[in-house]
This record gives C-alpha cells, sequence and structure tokens, in this order.
C-alpha cells in the first residue's frame, strides 16, 4: 500500500460486530487507500450518556474485537484503541477526537453508523470538530440525515450496508 495514507477511525459498540462486518470495513479501507484502521469500543458510560444500550462490559467487547482481527486475513494495519477503557468514564466525542486525532497520522475519517451519527451531530462540539475529519456514516435504506448532518454534507459520505438499519 504504497500510496496509502489516512487513518480511518470505526466508532462502535462492537457488542455485535460479525467477522462479515470487520471484512467490509478492511475491504472499503483498502478500496479507499487508508494506511490503517483503529477500532475505537466506547466505555458503557459513554454508550450509556448516548442512550445506547450494550449487555456485555468494555473489556468483553474489546476481548472478542481482537479476536475478530486476529482471525482477519487481512493486510492491512488495524489497531483497537483502549483510550476510553482506561478511563473507565464517560468521555464525551468532541475529546475522543481530539485525542485520536493527535495520536494517529492525517487525513482522519470517521465511520460510524447511523444511529451514531445522528446522536453525536448534535453534542457540543461536534460542528467544531466536522472542521478537521471526514466522517463516513454506514446506512441502510432508511437514513434521513438531521439538520446538522444535512449542513455539513460536503464533510460526510454515506456509506450503504445491508446490516446497518
Amino acid at each position: 500500500m504504497q500510496n496509502a495514507k489516512g487513518t480511518l477511525f470505526v466508532f462502535d459498540t462492537f457488542e455485535l460486530v460479525t467477522e462479515e462486518e470487520i471484512h467490509e470495513i478492511f475491504n472499503y479501507s483498502e478500496k479507499r487507500g487508508f494506511s490503517q484502521v483503529v477500532f475505537y469500543p466506547q466505555h458503557e458510560e459513554t454508550l450509556r450518556r448516548m442512550n445506547i444500550s450494550v449487555s456485555r462490559p468494555y473489556f468483553k467487547r474489546v476481548d472478542f474485537l481482537f479476536e475478530l482481527l486476529q482471525e482477519s486475513t487481512h493486510e492491512m494495519p488495524a489497531t483497537i484503541d483502549q483510550w476510553e477503557g482506561k478511563r473507565k468514564k464517560y468521555t464525551p466525542i468532541e475529546t475522543s477526537l481530539s485525542f485520536l486525532t493527535e495520536k494517529y497520522p492525517s487525513p482522519h475519517f470517521v465511520l460510524m453508523n447511523a444511529i451514531y451519527a445522528d446522536k453525536v451531530s448534535g453534542y457540543k462540539g461536534f460542528e467544531e470538530q466536522m472542521r478537521k475529519i471526514r466522517l463516513i456514516i454506514k446506512t441502510g435504506d432508511h437514513f434521513r440525515p438531521n439538520g446538522i448532518l444535512q449542513k455539513y454534507t460536503h464533510r460526510w459520505e454515506e456509506w450503504k450496508s445491508k446490516e446497518a438499519d
């Protein structure tokens, strides 16, 4: 991947992630020419504040994701960033993005599903972060961007996925 550049951050719970979804993320990353993928599982306190429920604790979700990545046959460099797990508390999206964009090489792209994108777009600091990143929203057939996402259509793109809805 000589011309590869940029970092793809994947924000998710990773509670129900499948081998096929991991494979799909790697294929997309390779096709787009990213230099690496950073998986960013969120702590249950952050998810609770977002009104997203999970049944497994943070470290069990990280362990499951680690197993899936080890089984993957892709050569794309991948990391699971566990910073939020070390914090063990609610981490605002702008704090997470600031941390990640300082740590990993640019340009920065953030992949999240439509539910995440809808929720985080309303948070304080989101508009400032949109000036620094490109958002990739994994959607299904019924995605309708809210007003804030519509305002920034030039900073995000839709990635159609059957599993997203």
